[in-house]
């Protein structure tokens, strides 16, 4: 439903204007923000972010605002787990998270917490492949990268590199 659409069903049902409907939620929007670039820790920045809509603009900057304060796998884990499925939100978390990741283990698992293809899946399986240093290793993430062209040029391009002339 468009926010056009769910302030007319409101205007309706409460039997107020639009305009009316409209500043109420400009106001609240605004104080959810405003929250937002008041948090000074980890634990206010959360709270923001569980409080602003799914899929609102205020939730991509709570979701920064969240990550801003992540220093650890396990906090930008936490932060990815919280995001909804396939928003911009999920990918950014997705992108700290594998800030941390050094290790195959580590993006593997980051790769499996992901739900099916998505933006956060390309961005684990990409940083997979960087590190990969064998055709073993290659050909395990290959498996994954199957039915995306992207992916598999990418993985074929990795595999290319390391098999010698």
């Amino acid at each position: 439903m468009s926010t056009n659409d769910k302030v007319e069903r409101i205007a309706k049902l409460l039997k107020v204007s639009e305009f009316t409907v409209s500043v109420a939620l400009t106001e609240e929007t605004t104080d959810l923000i405003q929250a937002i670039k008041n948090a000074t820790t980890i634990k206010q920045a959360k709270k923001a972010f569980g409080d602003v809509p799914i899929g609102s603009e205020a939730e991509k900057l709570a979701m920064e605002k969240w990550l801003s304060f992540c220093s650890t796998i396990k906090q930008s884990k936490k932060a990815f787990d919280c995001a909804t499925y396939g928003s911009e939100a999920e990918r950014l978390a997705m992108k700290k998270y594998l800030s941390f990741c050094s290790t195959i283990k580590q993006v593997r698992k980051a790769f499996y917490d992901t739900s099916s293809n998505n933006e956060a899946k390309k961005l684990a399986l990409k940083k997979w492949v960087s590190l990969c240093i064998t055709t073993k290793q290659v050909k395990e993430v290959f498996r994954y990268a199957a039915g995306n062209s992207e992916e598999i040029k990418l993985v074929i391009k990795r595999m290319a590199e390391l098999i010698p002339d």
